[in-house]
């Protein structure tokens, strides 16, 4: 098994309800990336992954501050702008508010290119954070 795969499957089995895992889980993914030992993409398209497969807050909450750790860069978050897009109407509110927050902080274009498909998924999950008017 590479590296590669090794990781892939460490995230996608870990379990968030550990709390004496979440601290090491987060410092070691984050210091192995910031050394170029774990690609940074992989961890971002692994959070990504994990969000889009749904979950109460709380199964995502590990992956949304190792999201929040990794801060994701303008280039990587346009590549991958098509999957925060489609955590906007299904995902929790708090995962839908950092999918939202990491686009319109990375963006280049005018806020409203942002506000636009934000307005239109107001009614599901993530009602609780749209503005309202």
């Amino acid at each position: 098994m590479s590296a590669r795969e090794a990781v892939e499957e460490a995230l996608a089995t870990c379990d968030p309800a550990k709390a004496a895992e979440i601290g090491t889980w987060l410092m070691s993914l984050t210091v192995l990336q910031s050394e170029g030992t774990i690609d940074r993409g992989l961890l971002i398209d692994g959070c990504l992954r994990r969000f889009l497969r749904g979950g109460s807050a709380g199964d995502l909450r590990f992956f949304a501050r190792l999201h929040e750790l990794l801060e994701p860069t303008y280039a990587e978050v346009a590549s991958r702008a098509h999957d925060y897009l489609r955590l906007l109407p299904a995902a929790p509110g708090a995962v839908a508010e950092l999918a939202l927050r990491t686009c319109a902080g990375s963006t280049r274009s005018t806020p409203p290119t942002w506000r636009r498909p934000s307005k239109r998924c107001c009614s599901g999950p993530s009602a609780s954070w749209c503005p309202s008017g």
